[in-house]
C-alpha cells in the first residue's frame, strides 16, 4: 500500500467518524422534512416547501434519514443553492418525498493541501493534516513486513468569543473515534489533546488533537 493509498484510508476514516457527526455549533439545518425527494439524474436534492436556500454558500451537506442508503451521506454542494434545489457531487438514488430527512451542515474540514478556503463568517473549523515518518524493516520471511509510523493532527480552530469549551467537546469526539481502532492496514494509538492557545489574528482559538498511527505492508 502506497502512501497516498494509507493517506486517503486516514482521511476517509476521520470523514466517516467525525466530520458526518460534527455540526456548527450554531446550526444550519432542516430537520424530519417529508418534503424533500432526490434526484439521480442532475445528483439533486429538491425541497417542495422550498426551504433550501439557507445552504447557499456552504460548502457540503450530511443528509439522514433517507429511504435509500445511497443519499444518507456526506455530499459537496457543486451550485449557489436555490430556494427548492441544491446540487451535490456524487450519486444520488431517485427517491420521492415522504421520508423524513434531515439536512444539516458539518463542521468544515481543511484537508492537507487541497486549496480548501478558510471559511466565513466566524465559524468553526478543523484542519487535518497527515504526517507519515520513514517506513523501517519489522520483521523478514518469504514476505518482508515493512512499518510505516505516523502521525495525524486535527486543528481546531473555534472563534475567540466562543471560549474552548466547544473545542474540547470536538476534541473529545475525535479522540474517541480514532483511540484504539483501525481502517484496513492503518491502526491508531491513544489520542493526545494539546492546550488551546491563540493563533496569530487573535480570532481562533487553535485546539490541537495528535493522533499516533502505523500501517504494516507486505512487500
Amino acid at each position: 500500500m502506497g502512501i497516498e493509498t494509507y493517506k486517503n484510508l486516514v482521511n476517509d476514516f476521520f470523514r466517516d467518524n467525525v466530520q458526518k457527526v460534527t455540526f456548527l455549533d450554531d446550526p444550519v439545518e432542516l430537520i424530519d422534512k417529508i418534503t424533500i425527494s432526490f434526484a439521480n439524474t442532475d445528483g439533486s436534492i429538491n425541497d417542495s416547501a422550498s426551504a433550501l436556500a439557507k445552504f447557499d454558500g456552504f460548502n457540503q451537506i450530511v443528509v439522514s434519514g433517507s429511504g435509500e442508503a445511497d443519499n444518507n451521506d456526506i455530499f459537496d454542494i457543486n451550485q449557489a443553492v436555490v430556494a427548492a434545489k441544491l446540487i451535490v457531487q456524487g450519486t444520488l438514488a431517485d427517491e420521492i418525498a415522504g421520508a423524513s430527512v434531515s439536512l444539516k451542515v458539518p463542521i468544515p474540514v481543511i484537508w492537507q493541501n487541497d486549496g480548501f478556503n478558510v471559511p466565513i463568517n466566524n465559524r468553526e473549523y478543523i484542519q487535518f493534516t497527515i504526517i507519515p515518518a520513514p517506513r523501517f524493516l519489522r520483521s523478514f520471511g518469504n514476505l518482508n513486513t515493512y512499518r510505516t509510523p505516523g502521525i495525524a493532527i486535527a486543528n481546531i480552530f473555534t472563534p475567540i468569543n466562543f471560549g474552548t469549551k466547544l473545542a474540547n467537546e470536538l476534541a473529545d469526539i475525535i479522540a474517541t473515534a480514532f483511540t484504539a481502532k483501525s481502517t484496513g492496514a492503518v491502526r491508531f494509538n491513544t489520542a493526545t489533546q494539546f492546550p488551546s492557545a491563540e493563533d496569530k489574528g487573535g480570532a481562533y482559538y487553535i485546539t490541537p488533537v495528535h493522533l499516533p498511527l502505523q500501517y504494516d505492508e507486505q512487500i
